[in-house]
C-alpha cells in the first residue's frame, strides 16, 4: 500500500504559490577580489573601472563580465575614479595619492598635490581637473595633473562628492567631521567662488548627481541611520526634502533624466524613482554589504560595495529623452516618461519541476499499468490499479516540489522594462533575450 506524506504535499502547494512573491534582485559578479570596492565608472559600452581598498584597481573588457585586477604603484586606499576617454584616467585616495594612466592602466604614474590629506572624489574635463578632500579641500589642475594650486571653499567640513555639469559648474557635497551638519557647495566660475549652503540639521550628504543643467538630486542621511534625498529644480539655488525615511543610509545615485533614477546604501540598499525623486521604490540586492557607488555603462547599471561586492543590473539603452531595446527582430523606443519598470525573471524552477514531476508520473503511470491486479505474496495484498494511479500522481507532485527548489535556487531576478501604452493583459509578451522587454503592467511576473 502507497502511504503519503501529507507534509511533502503541503509543501509542493506552498512552494508554487509563493513563485510570484520571489525577492527581486540584480545579479552579482566575482571580480576576483574581497577588498571593497569604493568606486566604479564605464568609458563606453565594454570597458570600465572600478577602485577601493587596499589599492584595488579593477578593469572589464567585456561591458563587465570579468574584470581583471591592475597594478597599483602605491599602497593606499582609493576612493574616487575618472576617466576622460579609454586610456587616460585618474584614481584618488587616502593621504593625498593620486594616480594617472595614460595607457588603459597597464601603467600608473604617481601626481604630487604636496598634501597628505585624504582625498575622496576627483574630476576632470580634459586638462583642468578638481579634486577634493577632508579639511574642506578643493585642488584644481590646469595642465593635466602636473601641478594643483588650492581653491577656497570656505570651509573645514569633509568634502565627499563633486558633479560639475561643465568646466565652469559644479557642485560639492559635504558634512563635518562630527556627523551632525551637511552642505552643498556650487561655482559658476571653475571653482574660482564657491556658494555655500549649510544644512545643519542633517547628518551627511554623500552623493550629488544632476541630469541636467536645472535639475539636481543629493543623497545621504539625515539621523545617521535613514537615508534621504534632496532636490533641487533651479540650478541648485534652492534645496527641496521629498523623501527622508527611505530604511538605510544611501551613498551614490544615478539618474538617466529628471524622472528615472536609482540610489544604493548601506546593508545592500537599492531604490529607484519613476517620478523625480518623489516616491522610492526598493529593489533586493541579494547583499547586505554597504553599497558605495553606481554606474551606467550605456548598457547596464553597475553597482560596487564592500567585500569585493560588485552587482550587474539593467539591460537598455537610455538617453536623456527615450529608452530604446529590441522586441523580437523590432526596435522599439519609448519616451522615458511612457516608460515603467517591471521585476521579472525567466524561471529554471519550472523546467525542473516539469522534468522531476513528470519523469515520477510517467514511471508510476507505467507501474500503474504493469503492476495493477497482481498479488503480492509478502503483504498478502493485491495491487489496486485505482491506488497505485492515484500514488503516482502524489509522488509526482513531490517530485515536482523538489525540482522547482532546485530551480528556484538558481533563478535571478531581473528589471524588465515595460511601456505604460501597451500595458494591457492580453498583449502580455516577455522577451528575454539580450534586451529585457515586457508589456505588462505588473510590479512583477515569472514566466516558466
Amino acid at each position: 500500500m502507497i502511504r503519503v506524506n501529507l507534509f511533502a504535499i503541503l509543501a509542493f502547494f506552498i512552494i508554487f504559490s509563493n513563485f510570484t512573491n520571489a525577492q527581486f534582485g540584480w545579479t552579482p559578479v566575482n571580480v576576483g577580489t574581497n577588498n571593497n570596492i569604493n568606486s566604479v565608472l564605464f568609458v563606453d559600452n565594454n570597458i570600465g573601472y572600478a577602485s577601493g581598498d587596499q589599492s584595488t584597481i579593477l578593469k572589464t573588457n567585456n561591458g563587465g563580465i570579468n574584470w581583471s585586477i591592475l597594478n597599483s604603484p602605491v599602497s593606499t586606499n582609493f576612493t574616487g575614479i575618472c576617466f576622460i576617454n579609454l586610456n587616460t584616467g585618474y584614481i584618488v585616495g587616502e593621504i593625498g595619492r593620486i594616480i594617472k594612466t595614460t595607457n588603459g592602466g597597464l601603467n600608473w604614474n604617481i601626481l604630487n598635490t604636496g598634501l597628505n590629506k585624504n582625498f575622496y572624489d576627483v574630476y576632470f574635463s580634459g586638462d583642468i581637473g578638481w579634486v577634493i578632500g577632508e579639511d574642506g579641500i578643493i585642488r584644481k589642475t590646469t595642465d593635466s595633473g602636473n601641478n594643483w594650486f588650492p581653491q577656497a571653499s570656505g570651509t573645514n567640513f569633509v568634502l565627499k562628492s563633486l558633479h560639475f555639469l561643465n568646466a565652469q559648474t559644479g557642485y560639492i557635497t559635504g558634512s563635518n567631521t562630527a556627523g551632525n551638519s551637511a552642505l552643498i557647495l556650487k561655482t559658476i566660475n571653475g571653482g574660482d567662488n564657491w556658494a555655500l549652503q549649510y544644512y545643519p540639521s542633517y547628518y551627511s550628504f554623500n552623493d550629488i548627481y544632476l541630469p541636467d543643467a536645472q535639475t539636481g538630486f543629493v543623497v545621504g542621511t539625515g539621523n545617521g541611520t535613514n537615508g534621504l534625498v534632496c532636490k533641487t529644480t533651479n540650478g541648485g539655488n534652492i534645496w527641496s526634502f521629498p523623501v527622508q525615511n527611505i530604511t538605510y543610509t544611501l551613498n551614490s545615485l544615478y539618474f538617466f533624466s529628471s524622472a528615472l533614477g536609482f540610489a544604493v546604501g548601506e546593508n545592500g540598499e537599492i531604490v529607484n524613482t519613476t517620478n523625480g525623486g518623489n516616491n522610492w521604490s526598493y529593489e533586493s540586492s541579494t547583499v547586505t554589504y554597504s553599497l558605495q557607488d553606481i554606474a551606467y555603462s550605456g548598457t547596464a547599471l553597475f553597482a560596487v560595495g564592500k567585500n569585493g561586492t560588485l552587482l550587474k543590473g539593467k539591460k537598455a539603452t537610455l538617453s536623456n529623452e527615450s529608452l530604446s531595446f529590441l522586441s523580437g527582430s523590432t526596435q522599439k523606443t519609448f519616451p522615458l516618461n511612457e516608460v515603467s519598470l517591471v521585476q521579472a525573471k525567466e524561471g529554471k524552477a519550472g523546467k525542473w519541476a516539469l522534468a522531476m514531476g513528470g519523469g515520477c508520473l510517467g514511471i508510476g503511470v507505467i507501474v500503474s499499468v504493469t503492476q495493477g491486479g497482481k498479488y503480492n505474496e509478502v503483504s498478502g495484498e493485491t495491487y489496486d490499479t485505482g491506488t497505485l494511479l492515484l500514488g503516482s500522481f502524489i509522488w509526482a507532485g513531490i517530485f515536482a516540489a523538489g525540482g522547482a527548489l532546485i530551480g528556484s535556487a538558481s533563478d535571478h531576478w531581473q528589471n524588465v522594462y515595460i511601456s505604460k501604452a501597451t500595458s494591457m493583459l492580453k498583449n502580455f509578451n516577455i522577451n528575454f533575450g539580450p534586451s529585457k522587454y515586457a508589456k505588462l503592467n505588473l510590479g512583477f511576473t515569472y514566466r516558466f
